[in-house]
């Protein structure tokens, strides 16, 4: 595993104020730089995990780096769900179990089942 530094913690890239209309996965606030593979369980919130630490990657992944089960609410791994866990494969793949609220699949193109599974 790379090992990565950072220096300084600030929300200058996510709009935690959510000052944007709408927020996004797999494409840029314009619709640009669209993702072409599979995603699996996203699991998003604020809380800070060190995933240089073995033991936090593992609150997610087996040391295998097989996926482990983080709940109804994806609360498993730190104890409080988290505002956005997306855990369910297409066509529900908008439904966040989090706190937060569903997305809406957009006009920009359909989201679809992948072939493959993490767990395989």
């Amino acid at each position: 595993m790379d090992s990565t530094t950072w220096t300084t913690y600030t929300d200058d890239t996510i709009d935690y104020a959510a000052t944007t209309p709408r927020y996004r996965v797999g494409s840029s606030a314009s619709n640009g730089a669209r993702l072409n593979g599979c995603l699996s369980e996203l699991w998003f919130d604020d809380q800070y995990l060190d995933l240089s630490v073995q033991a936090n990657r593992e609150k997610f992944r087996t040391a295998a780096g097989k996926p482990k089960n983080l709940g109804s609410d994806g609360s498993t791994p730190t104890g409080t769900a988290p505002s956005h866990y997306f855990k369910s494969a297409s066509p529900n793949a908008e439904v966040n179990d989090g706190t937060g609220e569903d997305f809406v699949e957009g006009a920009e193109g359909a989201i679809a089942a992948c072939s493959t599974s993490p767990s395989d």
